[in-house]
Protein backbone atom coordinates (compact mmCIF):
# COMPACT_ATOMS: atom_id res chain seq x y z
CA UNK A 1 0.00 0.00 0.00
CA UNK A 2 1.42 3.33 -0.98
CA UNK A 3 1.72 6.28 1.35
CA UNK A 4 -0.70 8.23 -0.85
CA UNK A 5 -3.33 5.50 -0.49
CA UNK A 6 -2.87 5.48 3.27
CA UNK A 7 -3.32 9.26 3.40
CA UNK A 8 -6.56 9.00 1.35
CA UNK A 9 -7.85 6.34 3.74
CA UNK A 10 -6.97 8.41 6.80
CA UNK A 11 -8.73 11.46 5.34
CA UNK A 12 -11.78 9.38 4.46
CA UNK A 13 -11.43 10.09 0.75
CA UNK A 14 -11.99 6.40 0.04
CA UNK A 15 -12.98 3.32 2.00
CA UNK A 16 -10.62 0.46 2.65
CA UNK A 17 -11.10 -2.82 0.82
CA UNK A 18 -11.24 -5.95 2.94
CA UNK A 19 -8.21 -7.36 1.14
CA UNK A 20 -6.21 -4.27 2.11
CA UNK A 21 -7.43 -4.62 5.67
CA UNK A 22 -6.20 -8.21 5.70
CA UNK A 23 -2.73 -7.10 4.61
CA UNK A 24 -2.64 -4.50 7.40
CA UNK A 25 -3.85 -7.05 9.95
CA UNK A 26 -1.14 -9.50 8.92
CA UNK A 27 1.54 -6.79 9.06
CA UNK A 28 0.40 -5.80 12.57
CA UNK A 29 0.03 -9.38 13.77
CA UNK A 30 -3.65 -9.02 14.67
CA UNK A 31 -6.70 -10.86 13.31
CA UNK A 32 -8.69 -9.03 10.65
CA UNK A 33 -11.91 -9.35 12.66
CA UNK A 34 -10.32 -7.16 15.32
CA UNK A 35 -9.64 -4.35 12.84
CA UNK A 36 -13.17 -4.62 11.46
CA UNK A 37 -15.19 -5.07 14.66
CA UNK A 38 -12.98 -4.51 17.70
CA UNK A 39 -13.30 -6.84 20.68
CA UNK A 40 -16.84 -7.84 19.67
CA UNK A 41 -15.60 -9.24 16.36
CA UNK A 42 -14.57 -12.64 17.73
CA UNK A 43 -18.22 -13.66 17.80
CA UNK A 44 -19.02 -12.65 14.19
CA UNK A 45 -19.21 -15.48 11.68
CA UNK A 46 -17.68 -15.07 8.22
CA UNK A 47 -19.56 -16.67 5.35
CA UNK A 48 -17.84 -18.47 2.47
CA UNK A 49 -18.96 -15.64 0.19
CA UNK A 50 -17.26 -13.08 2.45
CA UNK A 51 -14.08 -15.18 2.37
CA UNK A 52 -14.19 -15.25 -1.46
CA UNK A 53 -14.66 -11.47 -1.51
CA UNK A 54 -11.65 -11.00 0.75
CA UNK A 55 -9.54 -13.27 -1.47
CA UNK A 56 -10.63 -11.36 -4.59
CA UNK A 57 -9.61 -8.03 -3.02
CA UNK A 58 -6.12 -9.10 -1.97
CA UNK A 59 -3.42 -7.03 -3.64
CA UNK A 60 -1.13 -8.85 -6.08
CA UNK A 61 2.07 -10.30 -4.64
CA UNK A 62 5.13 -8.06 -4.90
CA UNK A 63 7.28 -8.51 -8.00
CA UNK A 64 10.53 -10.34 -7.44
Amino acid sequence: MSEATLVRLERGDRSIKRGELLVIAEACGVPMWFLEHGWQGWSKEVSPEELRQIADELPPPPAE
